[in-house]
Formats: structure tokens, C-alpha cells, sequence
């Protein structure tokens, strides 16, 4: 009996046709699995360019998109990927319905895992190269994070989630200022404090890819933004992966507020315009997110 296989894709696999490969899967859908992915592999084929890939310890959470393959062989549908990519079987991903499975990420396996019980699919197949940025450049990605308040956002090899405690130091994430406390009550509508301060630093050459911040347990509170810094450019869509976007650029104490409808609507960072604000010591750019993370009688202080 053969098997019902799905393509996971992102990226240039998405809008760089190529007749070989498309002959052999249907067309694309815009609700696969949330995996974590990133602009965090450079690219030796694309003239250094960044490239999305599958990285749990940098990667935000983004709908992929899907779809079916013609073939009705694991193997087979592998190879189609495989030649379409350039590149080895190491680095074409799976998992099948016998158990079997293959990635460099197990919280991602165990993610497709789940969405493909849910589509009756008996594999499901993905490109599954490395994040490679530090390897190359010798520094760390160009997005770097930290928190305050009474939870904080950890993202690492052992998955993602709030805990209110520093990962290396096991010390409580530092007291959200003040400042930050009556911006919250000023802006945000929401009776309740906010739970999360992640503090995200943009080097001049970063960018973050369209996401949706869903990893809270309660949509109600909005996300509250604060930009410090060099201007960015800022892009948001809507629900759906799919929606037209737009842009407009972020300045240095901007304050934005994602609630209401558009609490789940896809937003990023397209790219950082340095030399545009000398508030901070070298060019880069600042973010300050207030989040709630539990319902509302849910206090965790």
C-alpha cells in the first residue's frame, strides 16, 4: 500500500520553481506544523546569502507550509527532495508512521509528529540543514535575548519555554522596571501586570522572520513593544502565513501594541537601519516585549 507522504517547505522552495520537482507534489498549503526556523544558515550556493533553516535555540515560531508528494515511496519522495536541494541524504529530514525518523532537531520530530496524526499522513519529509552562522562568522547569531520579570523566555537544545530562572546561572531573571510597569497599565488595557519583559538585541545586519507570538496560554492580554535604538524596518500580515504583509518603520521609543485581533497576526523585522538613532553606545537596535503568560488568575509573581 503506498504511502501518504507530505512535503514540508519554507523559503526558496516555496517560490523558486523548478519543473523536475514540482511535477511530482501538489500544490502548496499554508497550514503545515509551528516549527522553529530562522534565518541562520549562510549560504555557499546563494553568494552568502541568510537562508531559513530549523533552529531551536534562535528559530521563532512559524506556520510552515505543505504539501503532498506524488510518490508513493519514502525513499523515492526523499530523493525528489534531496536532488531539488543539491544536497545529501543527511540533510533531507522524515518520520514515518513505523517509528522511524531523522533530524538534527528532536523537539521539531516530535512537533511533525503531532501535525501529521493529525493530517493522516504516514511521512512526512522536510530539508533539514544546519544553522551554520557561528560557524562561519565566529560570532553569535545576531539576535540576542535576554529577560526580566518575574518568567523569562528560554530557547535551547532542550526545547523552548518560560521558567523564571536563568538557564546557566539558575538566578531569578532581574525586576522589571518600574517604567515598564506604567507604560504596561498606560497602554496596554489589560487589568492584569504583565509576566515577561524578553529583551531582544538586534545587530545592524539582523533580521527576524514572520512569526506569531503564540507560545502564552492566554490570547487575551496584547503584546506591548517598546523600540530603543536604530530604526527598523517592521512588517506585519495577518492570521494566516499567507496574508499580504506591509511595512513601516519602527523609530527609537516607538511603542506598539499587538492585541485583539491583532494579538495572532504575523509580524518581523526586515532589516535594521543603522546610523538612524545615538541612543545606544554602537549601531544596532533594542526591543523590549511585555508579555502575559498565564490567563489572568494565573499570576506567577
Amino acid at each position: 500500500m503506498a504511502d501518504q507522504i507530505a512535503i514540508l517547505g519554507w523559503g526558496s522552495l516555496l517560490w523558486d520553481k523548478r519543473r523536475d520537482f514540482d511535477k511530482w507534489h501538489g500544490a502548496w498549503q499554508f497550514d503545515g506544523p509551528i516549527l522553529k526556523i530562522e534565518f541562520s544558515r549562510i549560504s555557499s550556493s546563494r553568494l552568502g546569502a541568510l537562508t531559513l533553516v530549523l533552529d531551536s535555540v534562535n528559530g521563532s515560531d512559524n506556520q510552515v507550509a505543505y504539501c503532498q508528494s506524488m510518490r508513493g515511496n519514502l525513499s523515492e519522495a526523499v530523493e525528489d527532495l534531496r536532488i531539488r536541494e543539491g544536497t545529501s541524504l543527511a540533510n533531507v529530514g522524515y518520520i514515518h508512521r513505523d517509528g522511524s525518523a531523522r533530524s538534527r532537531d528532536a523537539g521539531s520530530i516530535s512537533m511533525i509528529e503531532a501535525w501529521a496524526a493529525t493530517r493522516a499522513f504516514d511521512a512526512v519529509i522536510w530539508t533539514d540543514l544546519q544553522s551554520n552562522f557561528t560557524q562561519k562568522t565566529g560570532k553569535p547569531f545576531s539576535v540576542r535575548m535576554t529577560n526580566c520579570g518575574p518568567l523569562g523566555w528560554v530557547s535551547d537544545r532542550d526545547g523552548y519555554r518560560y521558567q523564571p530562572h536563568h538557564p546557566k546561572t539558575g538566578k531569578p531573571w532581574p525586576d522589571m522596571p518600574a517604567g515598564l510597569l506604567r507604560l504596561w497599565r498606560d497602554v496596554s488595557g489589560y487589568g492584569h501586570p504583565p509576566q515577561a519583559c524578553l529583551v531582544n538585541h538586534y545587530a545592524p545586519e539582523a533580521r527576524m522572520g514572520l512569526h506569531v507570538d503564540r507560545d502564552e496560554k492566554d490570547f487575551d492580554a496584547p503584546v506591548v513593544s517598546v523600540s530603543l535604538g536604530d530604526t527598523c524596518v517592521f512588517r506585519y500580515g495577518g492570521p494566516a502565513r499567507k496574508d499580504p504583509t506591509r511595512s513601516f518603520k519602527l523609530q527609537s521609543g516607538d511603542v506598539l501594541v499587538l492585541g485583539g485581533p491583532a494579538r495572532l497576526i504575523h509580524h518581523g523585522v526586515d532589516r535594521i537601519l543603522p546610523g538612524t538613532s545615538r541612543l545606544l553606545s554602537a549601531p544596532g537596535r533594542i526591543n523590549l516585549t511585555l508579555r502575559r503568560v498565564g490567563p489572568a488568575d494565573d499570576e506567577m509573581m
